[in-house]
């Protein structure tokens, strides 16, 4: 009974808190898009872009850009279960792609549903387990199939004929005219399949591109050999070996055409064409994000719903186009480490705003909280991004750096942790394969070197490591992570020696 009790009391006071915003002004909705993979570089309002991108650019220009914003562990689920529960891995418990996701715990969505809102969820969810806080979910299974996608339900599975990226869009929409209590604000979190492997693009982007030969990254045929020796065992390289037998893997297994390369290049000129290759299927994919985005708002204006909801576009991580010759993401460079965020919200966020302070993902909770006037709990890590966006709130000093922390060995990855401020990044790898030391350090003048290619560690002067590994240490301990998190391995790999 007394637990009964404490929950009624704690609805009232969470309720009672949003209450107070409509006297002026009645709490937001919000939406939250999640992208699979996508890197800065394939959306036009962040330049120096491959691809355009209108719709999102739109956003951008309604809202804010946020320059610098990172994950907590560039990897899918460990990413999404940072943005649900607003704390790193070792505390909710996904350091890797298989890891089961706890419902029973706290989320960003039970904090909502319990102060008022609606709640739902439709599109890509990859955490195992079913969804838990949403009124309605509607989710792929895994990473689910990018033509006539199966979700799976409450009431059971169901089919649905088209491109996943416009189905999810529409159903979601569906949901909003339809499927919705209009008494009530709502929580809409929808998660996009694309631009995640093996970039299916939908038919009417085939031609995108054609006949065009698009921009290598000066780093394209970067040689490894000068880096640490954890990178020599990196397996998501754009080489025959690397991301090719990958996808001739995928095609074998799903029935696709076989993948043919050409005959009689050399290795930089075979990358060459591999880049070509991916990186204009990759971009494919991601125009139809940018054209059912265009779609979404395009409801929200047109239906009225748009004055009163925020908006927040982002993706689980970044991802390499290339650079240092890689696909795919896992490290703590900065392509894969830092992750596009956009927000808008009219009347509120001022349009054409660039943000370029230090955001995380496990930041976008606390923020809907904050924007909700949802008493945020005590034991989630992030900070609200409101003051960051917001004239009105004034949001105290931010953070100087940002804490990273890679778990999962596979893929030819070693796990690291590091430390980024607005000027330098330190990273440790951990007991990497095949190396006769137990950790590797480097360090990048970010300012100087903004492609990372000059690792500073050995010449470095001692005042600048000890600051950085200072940081590293106050980072470790104010996300309480454990000295030996081994255990979240589930044994596959070595203990994480303690940082002194």
């Amino acid at each position: 009974m007394r637990e009964v009790f404490v929950s009624v009391l704690m609805s009232f006071v969470l309720i009672g808190r949003g209450a107070g915003m409509s006297a002026e002004r009645p709490r937001p909705n919000v939406i939250l898009v999640i992208c699979d993979d996508l890197a800065h570089k394939a959306m036009g309002c962040y330049g120096d872009a491959l691809l355009d991108t209108p719709r999102l650019d739109r956003m951008a220009e309604q809202g804010a850009r946020f320059d610098h914003c990172f994950v907590t562990d560039s990897l899918c689920s460990p990413s999404r279960a940072a943005i649900l529960t607003g704390k790193y891995a070792h505390l909710n418990g996904v350091p890797d792609n298989w890891a089961d996701f706890d419902g029973s715990q706290p989320t960003l969505p039970k904090y909502l549903r319990r102060a008022g809102y609606q709640t739902a969820m439709i599109g890509k969810w990859h955490l195992h387990t079913e969804p838990t806080g949403f009124d309605h979910w509607q989710v792929l299974p895994g990473q689910g199939a990018y033509s006539n996608p199966q979700f799976l339900t409450p009431a059971g599975k169901i089919r649905r004929s088209g491109y996943v990226t416009r189905v999810v869009t529409e159903d979601a929409i569906e949901w909003m005219r339809n499927g919705r209590d209009p008494g009530k604000p709502f929580y809409l979190q929808i998660g996009h399949k694309a631009p995640h492997s093996q970039w299916e693009y939908e038919q009417q982007y085939a031609g995108l591109f054609e006949g065009r030969r698009l921009p290598e990254p000066g780093t394209l045929n970067e040689d490894l050999s000068h880096r640490t020796p954890p990178l020599e065992h990196v397996e998501t390289t754009l080489d025959p070996e690397g991301i090719w037998k990958y996808e001739k893997g995928w095609a074998a297994r799903h029935g696709g055409p076989e993948r043919i390369l050409p005959e009689g290049l050399n290795k930089a000129r075979m990358r060459g064409w591999i880049y070509q290759r991916y990186v204009k299927d990759y971009l494919r994919t991601v125009a139809s994000i940018d054209d059912q985005m265009g779609r979404l708002l395009d409801y929200l204006d047109e239906s009225g719903l748009g004055e009163n909801t925020l908006v927040i576009f982002t993706s689980d991580q970044g991802y390499f186009l290339g650079e240092h010759g890689f696909y795919s993401k896992h490290l703590m460079y900065e392509q894969s480490f830092g992750t596009p965020l956009l927000m808008r919200y009219p009347g509120v966020i001022q349009p054409g705003s660039v943000v370029d302070d230090l955001a995380m993902n496990i930041d976008f909770a606390p923020t809907v909280l904050d924007f909700a006037e949802v008493e945020c709990p005590a034991d989630m890590q992030g900070r609200s991004l409101r003051p960051l966006v917001d004239a009105s709130v004034d949001g105290g000093t931010w953070r100087e750096a940002v804490y990273y922390r890679y778990y999962h060995p596979g893929w030819g990855h070693t796990p690291h942790e590091g430390v980024r401020t607005d000027r330098y990044k330190l990273i440790r790898f951990m007991h990497p394969r095949s190396a006769p030391r137990k950790e590797y350090w480097e360090l990048y003048d970010l300012q100087e070197d903004p492609d990372e290619m000059h690792n500073l560690y050995e010449e470095a002067s001692p005042e600048l490591i000890q600051r950085l590994t200072r940081k590293l240490v106050e980072l470790r301990r104010r996300y309480d992570v454990p000295e030996d998190n081994s255990d979240l391995l589930f044994n596959m790999g070595p203990k994480v020696p303690p940082l002194e």
